[in-house]
Order: C-alpha cells, then sequence, then structure tokens
C-alpha cells in the first residue's frame, strides 16, 4: 500500500509546502509514496529528495508527471490576473472533470494507495471518494475564493461541491477566513518550509559582505518588465528569475536553486509576492518583508491584510519596485512584530499516518 500525493502545479509553492512532510515520512517511516504532479515539478521534487535523503529511501517514492490544475492565468511579464485566459482554461478542466477522476481512480488502484493527500487538486478529491479512499486536504486557501471575484457563480458552485467531498481538512497557518469557515473540523497546524542548512546560510552571508535583500516573485509567472536599478544602493541583492534587477551588487538565482530558503535565511529583508510557501519560510526565518500587493488575486489580499494587521509585514505595488530605495526605506524603519513559529511538517505527517 502507499500513500498518494496529489499536488497542484499552480507555481512551485504547493510542491514545497509538501516536500517536508514527504522527506519526513521518508525518513522516519518504511511507507511508499506516490508523488503526481508535472514534469517540471517532480524533477524538482527528486533533485530536493537526493540532497537530503540516502537514495534507499528515495527509491520508495513513485514520481507520476501529469498536469494537476489550472489554478490562474496570468498576462505575460506580469502579475495581473487574465481573466478571460483563466475562464477559459476553467470551464475546459470542468468539461473533462470526469475523465480526470476516472485517470485519478486508475491511479489509485494501480498504484495500491490506501490514502490521499491533495494540495489542492480538485479531481483527486472526487476520485478519493468514489474509491472509499480517506482524502487529506493540505490548503491555505481553495480554488473556491480565488475564483469567486474572477469567474461565472455555476463554475464557482462546481468547485464548492467539489471541496466538500473533504475528508480530513488540515489548515495550515496564514489559512484565510472563508477557508477556515469551509472546513469547521479542520485541523489547524502551523507553517511548513524546507529546512534551513545552516553551514549554506553563513556562506551566503559571508560572500556577500554587506546587508541582503531577497527578492522573489515566485513561478507561476513569465516575469515582469519592471526595472530594478540597484547598482549604488548599499545593499546586496539576491533575486529569482523574473525579475529584471541591474547592478553588481545584486545576484539572479537561476531556476536549479535547490536551496532558496537559505538565501531567505541568509536575507536581512525580504521583497516578495504573497505565496503563501515563500512567506513561511519568511516568517519561520523571522525576516521582515515587503509584500506585492496584487488586487485581483484574492489569496495575495487575505494574506497581506493577515500580515500587516499583524504587524509582521508592510505592502507595496508592483510600481513601487521602480523606486526599491524607498521599499527599503520604509523596510528599515517600520517597527515589525516577528512571532516565532514552529516548522510543523511532523504535526501533518503525523496526521497523515494516522487518518483511516
Amino acid at each position: 500500500m502507499a500513500i498518494g500525493f496529489f499536488i497542484s502545479n499552480h507555481g512551485f509553492g504547493h510542491l514545497m509546502r509538501n516536500l517536508p512532510v514527504i522527506r519526513q515520512l521518508l525518513e522516519t517511516t518504511e511507507e511508499h509514496l506516490v508523488l503526481v504532479c508535472s514534469e517540471k515539478h517532480n524533477q524538482l521534487a527528486k533533485e530536493y529528495l537526493l540532497t537530503e535523503l540516502p537514495i534507499v529511501a528515495i527509491q520508495r517514492v513513485k514520481l507520476i508527471n501529469f498536469d494537476t490544475d489550472i489554478g490562474l492565468k496570468l498576462k505575460p511579464f506580469s502579475l495581473d490576473v487574465d481573466r478571460d485566459a483563466t475562464e477559459s482554461a476553467v470551464r475546459t478542466y470542468v468539461n473533462h472533470f470526469d475523465e480526470l477522476v476516472l485517470y485519478g481512480m486508475r491511479l489509485l488502484q494501480n498504484y495500491q494507495i490506501s490514502k490521499s493527500v491533495i494540495d489542492i487538486v480538485p479531481w483527486a478529491i472526487t476520485a478519493s471518494k468514489k474509491m472509499g479512499i480517506p482524502s487529506i486536504l493540505i490548503a491555505s486557501f481553495t480554488w473556491i475564493e480565488q475564483y469567486e471575484p474572477l469567474l461565472p457563480v455555476e463554475l464557482v458552485e462546481f468547485y464548492q461541491s467539489v471541496y466538500e467531498e473533504v475528508d480530513v481538512p488540515i489548515l495550515l497557518e496564514l489559512a484565510n477566513q472563508p477557508t477556515v469557515q469551509r472546513f469547521p473540523n479542520g485541523v489547524k497546524v502551523e507553517l511548513i518550509a524546507r529546512k534551513f542548512h545552516r553551514e549554506e546560510v553563513k556562506k551566503i552571508k559571508a560572500a556577500c559582505n554587506r546587508p541582503i535583500v531577497f527578492l522573489s516573485i515566485g513561478g507561476s509567472n513569465s516575469g515582469i518588465d519592471t526595472q530594478l536599478n540597484v547598482e549604488n544602493l548599499p545593499y546586496f541583492f539576491i533575486a529569482t528569475e523574473g525579475l529584471n534587477i541591474r547592478g553588481n551588487n545584486s545576484l539572479i538565482l537561476n531556476k536549479e536553486t535547490k536551496n532558496t530558503q537559505d538565501y531567505v535565511m541568509a536575507s536581512d529583508y525580504c521583497i516578495s509576492k504573497a505565496g503563501w510557501s515563500t512567506l513561511s519560510e519568511i516568517m519561520l526565518a523571522r525576516k521582515p518583508m515587503a509584500l506585492i500587493q496584487r488586487p485581483d488575486v484574492t489569496e495575495d489580499q487575505l494574506l497581506i491584510k493577515q500580515l500587516t494587521d499583524r504587524k509582521s509585514a508592510i505592502g507595496i505595488t508592483v510600481n513601487e519596485l521602480e523606486n526599491i530605495e524607498s521599499i527599503l526605506m520604509k523596510l528599515t524603519t517600520y517597527e515589525f512584530q516577528l512571532p516565532n513559529y514552529k516548522n510543523d511538517y511532523d504535526t501533518i505527517a503525523k496526521i497523515i499516518l494516522n487518518t483511516y
């Protein structure tokens, strides 16, 4: 028997927050796992696990390459949602939903999956229900609240009916209020992130020799056109791909970088899109952060409101990136409140193991 992980391929955050749980299960049990996600996500998962675990443990993971989810479609070189493209993609997805469910049922049967861990793939929920297999939802949000402001009512209602079939909802810290209210029986846990490597953090700090600013706009977009000239600023800037940053005091991490969490820990300040997994790493590292507000993305709005209400972050706009010095002035003068959180991957692993 095996535990199945069905992970959204919208960006990389859903995978990143499940990798610590997968690692914990492989490290502490003899369980066999099946990971269903896109090819590029599975490749990243394999490379991460190879750096963290002995090969004999990784041999207990079966990788199934499949584009699991739709998510949001963005306009090219922008963080703005393309509403028409998103609606078209979701309609196609819903029209083929029965086929996706049948595919999921075959996976569950062929790989003898006894429980499904789902983040936050709808068809995997229905397939598990039809096969009588418990579904464990890992969620900080669902597509319901993401789509409500963007799509026609009938499409949103379809997603509502699917998420009602979940057996065990795991509600991550910072889960938005609509999601929490949707699952009154949800099990609340703290944050999850990949483990930090202290020696790597020391090396990063030593190589920079000045305060470090980490920048990220996530992996679910084609980048932004905004030009960031940082050459004359007294910081070292480390950015993920998709940002146009100029200056000898900057480094763009390529997509093959496996330990971006260590760059977060090494930084003094973070400027980021408000994806849950990146925020989780920043919060666990206890770094002051500025979060990019996107008015057409509900998840971002709700996360940023929670964190600004707690004085754990400040909000900025994409346009403000053109004057990054002003953002840094805010970051260095604001009185942040940065709570201590537990990295809760072990609790989630225990919930999964104890679900029957």
